[in-house]
């Protein structure tokens, strides 16, 4: 496979996070946390902080290592920004806030967010009413913020939100409420499986999964990604993410309790075309430090 052809240039002026000079003693400070960690955990199995310095004596850290995998962690990580000069958020803004990976995240609903505005506007051209699932949507912050520029220019978007925490859609009504949304969302707190179903009754034109086939086995994976290929409408688009391995997975793994699945490109389009999409039709997107790549793929 010819990677060069898998990937496609973001063609827009979005302000992302990228590599800095200051990395340079980032990266080897935290892979040697990161061993220290894993020494420790080897020795004892079941520690309560991992890292003194780290989750020992920032409480916004330990917040992020508590609800890693879940919605709190990327909310955090989103809109988080230190203002007051406590050592509290000088640790945070030291280790997390300045973490390749979570501005990788930050990154990354940069990037699905184009892609969704995107192809609201495309739809738009042939349709009056759009429609966006969102499976696992935690609170489905870029959704809604995407909804609501539509919106603005006399777009109408309706959603459909599907996660297994109600707390997750339970802040994502007051995200709908705030951008003035309440009519345009339903809420199902059901598994991701249930897209058959909900499709079927919804029909949806664009299908959004950010951040949950890092959690999803190989034949699962395939198994989800085919049962969305069979809901979408024609003419739609499903838009997914994937992490890649990399030195990052340490920090992840050790000292945030945060376990995910890595796939290399070539491994996710092996999981898109077992589901039924087409290599021709899918588009592959770095985010600037390569730790993740975001997938846009039209049922044609």
């Amino acid at each position: 496979m010819d990677k060069r052809k898998l990937f496609s240039e973001i063609d827009a002026d979005i302000n992302f996070e990228i590599n800095r000079p200051i990395d340079f003693f980032y990266v080897p400070l935290f892979f040697l946390i990161s061993v220290w960690v894993s020494i420790k955990k080897l020795i004892r199995p079941k520690i309560e902080i991992n890292f003194y310095f780290f989750d020992g004596i920032s409480s916004l850290c330990k917040l992020v290592k508590d609800n890693a995998t879940n919605w709190r962690a990327l909310d955090f990580t989103y809109n988080h920004h230190s203002s007051e000069k406590k050592i509290d958020n000088r640790v945070y803004d030291f280790y997390w806030r300045n973490l390749r990976s979570s501005r990788g995240l930050r990154n990354r609903l940069k990037i699905v967010k184009f892609l969704i505005n995107k192809n609201i506007e495309e739809i738009a051209k042939r349709k009056k009413n759009i429609k966006i699932v969102s499976i696992a949507s935690g609170s489905a912050q870029g959704v809604i913020e995407c909804a609501s520029m539509a919106r603005e220019k006399e777009i109408n978007v309706i959603i459909l939100l599907i996660d297994l925490d109600q707390t997750a859609l339970d802040h994502a009504k007051k995200l709908a409420k705030i951008n003035q949304l309440e009519g345009q969302i339903e809420f199902f707190c059901e598994k991701a499986s249930v897209v058959s179903r909900v499709c079927n009754e919804f029909k949806p034109d664009i299908i959004e999964m950010v951040g949950f086939l890092e959690y999803r086995p190989k034949e699962k994976a395939i198994k989800l990604v085919k049962s969305i290929y069979d809901g979408i409408n024609v003419g739609g688009t499903f838009i997914t993410s994937q992490v890649c391995d990399g030195i990052d997975r340490l920090f992840m793994d050790g000292v945030l309790n945060w376990p995910m699945i890595y796939r290399d490109p070539e491994d996710s389009l092996a999981i898109l075309l077992a589901a039924g999409f087409n290599q021709d039709n899918c588009s592959f997107f770095w985010e600037p430090l390569k730790i993740h790549y975001i997938m846009d793929c039209k049922k044609l």
